[in-house]
C-alpha cells in the first residue's frame, strides 16, 4: 500500500486526530492533494507539544574557544538535517553574503552533512553530528530555523528553553509563535527579511538582548514544559472520555 493509502486509512479510522496547532496542518495541504477531502473537522483536536527543557553542557566561552570564534563575535547557529525541506540551501544562500559583509559575524552548524553540500567559508563552521547541540546553540546569539515546510519543530522549543533568540521561516507550525508578543522570535518570508531580523537583534543593546532571551525562557516555562503538556493532554483525554 502507498503511504497515501496508509494515511487515508488512519485518518478515516481514527475517532480523533490530534495536531499541535492548526498551522501544523499546512504541510499536509501542501504535499497531499487529497488532504482536504480526507480531513474531518469534527475529529480534529489541537494540543501544543511540550518537552523537557534543555541545558548547555559546555560553557559558552569554551565552545567559542574550541572553534576559534572570538568572544565578542556575533554568532548565528543552526542544528538539523542538511536538506531542502529543512531549508539548509536557503540558509546557505542567505547567510554567506552576510558573512562576506561583516568580518565579526560567524555561523556554526550542527548536524550530519549532506545531501546538500556545505559552503567553504572560514567563518562558517560545520560541527557535524553531535550529541550536544545545545551547547553550540547556547554559545550563539541567534538561532536560525529556515524550514520550507514544518509541522511543529521541536528544535523551536529546545532553543526557547535555552533562552536564545530565534529567526524562523514564516511557515507551518512556526506561524503558531507569532501570537506571542515581546519575545525573541522573529518570522521571515524571504532572505532579505532573514538578514534584517538578524541585524535587528545584533543592533540591540546588551540589556535589550538579555530581555528577549529571558522572555524566551519565560515563554517556554509557562507554555511548553512537560508538566504543561501533560495537563493539556490529560484534559483532552478527559474531555473525550467524560
Amino acid at each position: 500500500a502507498s503511504l497515501e493509502q496508509i494515511d487515508t486509512f488512519a485518518f478515516k479510522r481514527a475517532d480523533v486526530v490530534v495536531f499541535p496547532c492548526p498551522e501544523a496542518e499546512e504541510p499536509y495541504y501542501h504535499t497531499w492533494k487529497n488532504y482536504a477531502l480526507v480531513r474531518s473537522e469534527a475529529k480534529l483536536r489541537y494540543l501544543p507539544t511540550g518537552i523537557q527543557g534543555c541545558k548547555a553542557k559546555v560553557d559558552r566561552n569554551e565552545v567559542r574557544k574550541k572553534y576559534g570564534i572570538p568572544s565578542d563575535a556575533f554568532v548565528m547557529s543552526y542544528a538539523g538535517r542538511h536538506n531542502s525541506v529543512k531549508g539548509y540551501d536557503s540558509l546557505r544562500d542567505a547567510v554567506l553574503p552576510m558573512l562576506d559583509q561583516d568580518s565579526n559575524l560567524w555561523m556554526i552548524v550542527a548536524g550530519k552533512e549532506g545531501p546538500l553540500s556545505s559552503p567553504s567559508h572560514e567563518r562558517w563552521i560545520e560541527v557535524g553530528w553531535t550529541s550536544d547541540p545545545h551547547s553550540l546553540i547556547a554559545a550563539s546569539d541567534v538561532f536560525i530555523l529556515p524550514n520550507r515546510e514544518t509541522f511543529f519543530d521541536l528544535i523551536m522549543l529546545e532553543v526557547l528553553s535555552l533562552g536564545v533568540p530565534i529567526v524562523a521561516s514564516d511557515t507551518g507550525g512556526n506561524r503558531y509563535f507569532s501570537k506571542f508578543e515581546n519575545v525573541g522570535i522573529k518570522l521571515y518570508s524571504d532572505t532579505g527579511e532573514l538578514a534584517a531580523s538578524v541585524s535587528e537583534i545584533r543592533e540591540m543593546s546588551r540589556s535589550e538582548r538579555q530581555a528577549i532571551c529571558d522572555s524566551n525562557k519565560a515563554l517556554f516555562a509557562s507554555e511548553f514544559g512537560c508538566v504543561h503538556f501533560a495537563k493539556r493532554y490529560s484534559a483532552l483525554i478527559g474531555g473525550l472520555c467524560g
